[in-house]
């Protein structure tokens, strides 16, 4: 018998609930990366801590409110079940985890559990439709990141 082998499914992220300080939090890991804003650090972060931050986590939340189901928010509920169905699909050679790069579960929790279980083999499949720096660059980072130990 083969050994087992790890999947990590990777998305971007979306705050644990719709609470101003949680979509804050959320907002400012996700625009400090600097896959995600091009510009040098020391010329974003003083935007990012003086004008977005104090202003777009409500009109944010207004949006975010549209769109939350009873269940979550819909990025979150749609990838677990993408999780669920992909690890069904794929049988028990294969252990399926979710990992959000600016978020719970985290990527690295993923690699982790996937350690923990014994699995030496680890697949990243970004559930992107194509390749950009802010997303599928930031999902390859924070597992490569988790893997060398940071």
């Amino acid at each position: 018998m083969s050994e087992k082998i790890g999947v990590v499914l990777g998305q971007v992220g979306t705050p644990a609930n719709l609470q101003r300080p949680e979509v804050r939090r959320y907002l400012k890991e996700f625009l400090s990366d600097d896959r995600v804003i091009d510009l040098p650090r020391w010329r974003w972060q003083p935007v990012l801590r003086t004008a977005v931050l104090p202003t777009r986590p409500k009109h944010v939340t207004e949006h975010f409110q549209e769109i939350w189901t009873d269940e979550g928010s819909p990025l979150l509920v749609i990838s677990e079940a993408q999780r669920d169905g992909i690890s069904e699909r794929l049988g028990d050679r294969f252990q399926v985890e979710l990992g959000l790069a600016y978020a719970e579960p985290t990527m690295s929790g993923a690699v982790e559990h996937l350690e923990r279980a014994g699995i030496r083999k680890i697949v990243v499949l970004p559930l992107f439709p194509q390749y950009s720096n802010s997303t599928t660059a930031a999902v390859y980072d924070e597992v490569m990141f988790t893997a060398l130990g940071r």
